[in-house]
């Protein structure tokens, strides 16, 4: 996964510095603990103090220059909106504003000087920094509370790991194998506009390029991902076994692949006979994604791109991702079945998931590898990326939970989800939210990263559960 690049300047006003002494180091000591504290999933670029507009220019130059994503503009004093405009002149990026004093509270009484007071003072100047920002456009939120306010330190983190979603996505490169499962309208895309608007860039790939490499791969290659099988997957196989070589060598000869390709994400679907020259690929290809997404490569089914790119965002904010749908519905117990065959993510289960062979894929052609992951119990988030009447995607969420109970021992990941209403409900709604049949699914609630999200990258959210 890419880091994002995240900008990070501190505001105050430089008539201050000679009329108060020591306020100036005040400021940038508080400045620099905030530098110190951002988190290390970011890179982050940092402009210092700016306390005047020729500061602010120069830091905004900066930002264009590293092409951050985030800008993060600490309030540490009052400061004129004028060291703060001319960052954003040419730059189109969302803004946090830390509105951050020193400490949790002040002893007010005891403060006699007026230096001491405009040290504390972080609060004065966030409104006018809002004020600008909102008339100049710019997407931006605000962080209140202390320098070390482990709630802040907390949302700060939030904010870069949806900018790292939105780094993922401006510079994705998503091969799709194939294409969608034909008459599944509701997954068809216009990939031109996902690239206008999400920068998702859609590489289009014939099975032959993947085909050629099978003999290309290295005999450590082989290697690598046969331990890598053996390790992960419940199975009992001669490891010598031609057949287990073959599959090994097609993990291999698609890795290779993904790296020439620098593949971020796949979405894959074939239609064509599996006995034939592209059986080595095809039949082990769940198999294939799922080690796939273990190395932070998200893959869908049925040439489903949107809802890879849902699994991409969940990979970025969760470390987890699968593709799901709706499979069933309990009434008396008022829970529904949630799970898709195909690859999944070794993230979801403290259990190693299972290999099972299949003498057809339902409802395509061929046969091959099932893999049934086993979804931890406690909460998971349904995210789906879809589009409304007018063409605008928006994404479409809910939580519910993961509990112990029977499910379909097909060979296919499912779970058992309860919600917070009464599952005749919950469908109901989800349903008339407009999204696609597919959706990615992570464990943990993240709903509140979605939002920030969705914030971040222009989507509307639509909250169900």
């Amino acid at each position: 996964m890419k880091k994002a690049r995240v900008g990070l300047f501190c505001i105050g006003l430089n008539t201050y510095w000679e009329q108060f002494d020591g306020l100036k180091c005040l400021v940038e000591e508080n400045y620099n603990k905030i530098y110190e504290r951002m988190p290390d999933s970011v890179d982050c670029v940092s402009a210092g103090l700016v306390d005047s507009f020729e500061k602010a220019q120069n830091a905004g130059r900066l930002f264009g220059e590293q092409q951050v994503d985030l800008v993060f503009c600490y309030s540490a004093t009052y400061s004129p909106s004028s060291n703060v405009l001319p960052v954003f002149q040419k730059l189109d990026v969302p803004v946090i504003v830390l509105n951050l004093q020193p400490r949790q509270s002040e002893n007010f009484g005891q403060l006699k000087e007026i230096g001491q007071w405009l040290g504390t003072l972080s609060c004065a100047a966030a409104p006018e920094v809002t004020a600008v920002l909102l008339k100049k456009g710019l997407k931006f939120s605000v962080v209140t509370g202390s320098i070390q306010d482990e709630q802040v330190t907390d949302e700060i983190e939030q904010w870069c790991r949806v900018a790292n979603v939105r780094a993922n996505l401006n510079d994705c490169k998503l091969g799709l194998i194939g294409h969608a499962y034909p008459g599944m309208m509701d997954l068809y895309v216009d990939e031109t506009k996902i690239y206008n608007e999400m920068g998702v860039f859609t590489e289009f790939v014939e099975l032959h390029q993947i085909k050629n490499e099978l003999e290309t791969v290295s005999e450590e290659a082989i290697t690598y991902f046969k331990n890598m099988i053996l390790e992960r997957f419940e199975l009992d196989v001669d490891e010598n076994a031609p057949e287990f070589v073959n599959l090994c060598r097609s993990c291999a000869a698609v890795w290779k692949f993904t790296q020439e390709k620098r593949l971020d994400a796949i979405a894959m679907h074939y239609a064509g006979e599996t006995e034939g020259e592209y059986q080595p690929i095809v039949g082990p290809m769940n198999i294939i994604f799922s080690l796939l997404m273990a190395m932070d490569i998200p893959c869908c089914v049925e040439g489903d791109i949107k809802t890879t790119i849902a699994m991409l965002i969940l990979k970025v904010i969760s470390q987890c991702c699968a593709t799901a749908e709706l499979y069933g519905m309990d009434l008396d117990d008022d829970i529904c079945l949630i799970g898709h065959s195909g690859s999944s993510d070794f993230a979801l289960s403290d259990k190693k998931p299972v290999l099972k062979e299949s003498e057809v894929f339902h409802g395509k052609s061929g046969k091959g590898y099932l893999t049934q992951f086993f979804v931890k119990e406690g909460e998971v988030t349904l995210l789906a990326l879809s589009e409304d009447d007018k063409g605008n995607y928006r994404m479409i969420t809910a939580v519910g939970r993961s509990e112990d109970g029977d499910i379909l021992m097909l060979g296919d990941t499912n779970t058992r989800v309860r919600f917070s209403m009464p599952i005749r409900e919950f469908i109901n709604k989800w349903c008339n939210a407009g999204p696609s049949h597919h959706f990615a699914l992570t464990v943990g609630n993240y709903v509140d990263l979605i939002k920030k999200t969705g914030y971040m990258c222009g989507l509307d959210v639509i909250e169900i559960a």
